[in-house]
């Protein structure tokens, strides 16, 4: 019995290393990514994308998921003996990502509809994750507007104890920053040279 006993205990850790494996994250990296929640942690107003339109019908975008890869990115390697590694699912990730930005373009005046000749591509760069007690997320988006060949990567950075909200916060700060952007904001407007329907 005894044998037995120390037996178990010598091969304990050999076991729990073959046991170890990868862990999705996606589901917890977009967890607290709500309207409510990033107006609580952010209190910020709207982003006004109706003041000052020449189109001259209301704006309807279409949004779309353009991320191909359903591989896992690992994002964080771990010390775990039980995970070694987390990772995300990129499309997965950015269809959840596209679904908060359908709901801020909403709140901003403009219509997501599905049939609109109004496009705007979204698709995975890069996530990274550093810290132990504090995390700190990085999440850069690739905003693609064809109609007017406008192509920009929007990087969002932000800290927080609990890893699911750093990542909320990080992907609401690419997302605010492509909202604020000028060309962004001329595109949904039609000023300029941007088509007016």
């Amino acid at each position: 019995m005894l044998r037995t006993v120390v037996h178990f205990i010598i091969f304990l850790p050999f076991i729990i290393l073959l046991s170890s494996c990868a862990f999705n994250h996606t589901p917890g990296m977009v967890r607290d990514l709500t309207i409510p929640e990033m107006n609580e942690a952010f209190g910020e107003k709207p982003v006004d994308l109706v003041t000052g339109t020449e189109c001259i019908s209301p704006v309807k975008v279409m949004i779309l998921n353009k991320e191909t890869s359903s591989e896992h990115y690992s994002y964080k390697k771990t010390d775990s003996i039980l995970v070694s590694e987390v990772y995300i699912v990129p499309k997965i990730f950015i269809e959840r990502v596209n679904t908060y930005f359908a709901d801020r373009l909403k709140e901003s005046g403009i219509e997501v509809d599905n049939k609109s000749n109004k496009e705007i591509h979204v698709s995975f760069v890069k996530m990274s994750q550093h810290g132990f007690e504090r995390k700190n997320v990085r999440v850069g988006l690739k905003i693609t507007i064809p109609e007017i060949n406008y192509n920009k990567t929007f990087t969002g950075s932000e800290d927080s104890f609990l890893l699911s909200k750093a990542s909320a916060y990080a992907i609401h700060r690419a997302i605010r920053q492509c909202m604020e952007d000028k060309k962004f904001q001329n595109y949904i407007k039609c000023l300029n040279d941007n088509p007016k329907d």
